[in-house]
C-alpha cells in the first residue's frame, strides 16, 4: 500500500527548508571566518542533503533507506540508463558547443582535447559518482519518491527548483570570495534547471536514480568544450548558457514519459 500523499508532501517540505538552513549555515561559516571555500568541499557538500532525506526518513519513522533513494534496480538497468544518460548529456553539450562556435563565439579545442576526454570520461564518471551520489539519492531519488503523484513535470519542475535554489549560497559564497565569476555563477545557476529536468527524466525513464547519477558525474559542460585564447567574456557566458539550457530541454522532451505513461 502506497503511503497517504500527505506525508509525503510534509517530508519533502521539511526536507527542502533543513536542506536550504544546512548549506545557508555552512557557507556562513566560511564567511564569517573568512575562509575561502575549498574545492574539495564542493565535492563532499554534495553528500548533504542525502543525509539530511536520511534525517527525514528518520524523523517520519520510514523504513527502506535505498527504495525512497530509489537505488535498488537490476544492474542491467542502471547500466543501460546510465550509458544512455551519459550519451545523451554528452551529445546535448556538443551540439551546443557546436551553434555556439558557429555562431562566431570561442573555437574548437586541440584535437587531443576532446581525444582525452572520451578516452577518461567513463572513469572520471564512476570516480565523481561517489561524490554525486549524495545528491542524486535526494533529489532524483528521495524527493522523486515523494513527489511523484505530481506526475513528471510537476515533480521534476519542483525538485529542479529547489535544485538551483539550494545551489544559490554555494555560488554567492564563491563570488563574494572571488573565486568565481559572477556572470559564471548566475548562468551556471540558471543552467541548473534545464539540467535538473534532464536528470529526472532519465531517472524516471528507468525507474531508478542511478541514470542520473552516472550523468551529473561527466566531468563536461559545453563551456569546456570551447577554448576561449583570452577567456569567456561575460556576454559569451550567457550565450553558452543559453544554447545549452535549448539543447538540454530538447533532451528532456526526447526522454520524459508521454502524459498517458506517467
Amino acid at each position: 500500500m502506497q503511503p497517504p500523499k500527505s506525508a509525503n508532501y510534509s517530508m519533502a517540505a521539511v526536507f527542502a527548508v533543513a536542506v536550504l538552513i544546512a548549506i545557508t549555515a555552512v557557507c556562513a561559516v566560511f564567511l564569517l571566518f573568512d575562509a575561502v571555500i575549498p574545492n574539495w568541499f564542493v565535492i563532499v557538500a554534495r553528500w548533504i542533503p542525502a543525509l539530511v532525506a536520511a534525517a527525514v526518513l528518520l524523523a517520519f519513522r520510514k523504513r527502506g533507506l535505498f527504495t525512497w533513494f530509489r537505488l535498488r534496480t537490476s544492474w542491467r538497468t542502471a547500466l543501460v540508463g546510465s550509458l544512455v544518460a551519459v550519451c545523451a548529456l554528452l551529445i546535448a553539450y556538443a551540439i551546443a558547443a557546436g551553434s555556439v562556435m558557429l555562431g562566431g563565439i570561442g573555437e574548437p579545442q586541440p584535437s587531443g582535447f576532446y581525444l582525452q576526454a572520451i578516452l577518461l570520461i567513463v572513469p572520471y564518471a564512476l570516480i565523481f559518482s561517489l561524490s554525486t551520489l549524495g545528491e542524486e539519492a535526494a533529489w532524483r531519488g528521495f524527493l522523486h519518491s515523494c513527489l511523484s503523484s505530481l506526475g513528471f513535470w510537476g515533480f521534476a519542475s519542483a525538485i529542479s527548483c529547489l535544485w538551483v535554489i539550494w545551489h544559490i549560497p554555494l555560488h554567492a559564497t564563491m563570488v563574494a570570495q572571488g573565486t568565481l565569476p559572477a556572470d559564471a555563477a548566475i548562468t551556471s545557476t540558471l543552467t541548473l534547471f534545464p539540467l535538473g529536468l534532464f536528470l529526472s527524466a532519465v531517472s524516471h525513464r528507468y525507474g531508478s536514480a542511478w541514470p542520473a547519477v552516472v550523468a551529473h558525474a561527466v566531468p563536461l559542460t559545453a563551456l569546456n568544450l570551447i577554448a576561449f585564447p583570452t577567456g569567456p567574456s561575460p556576454v559569451d557566458y550567457w550565450v553558452i548558457a543559453g544554447a545549452s539550457c535549448v539543447t538540454l530541454l530538447v533532451a528532456t522532451l526526447v526522454l520524459a514519459p508521454r502524459a498517458a505513461a506517467e
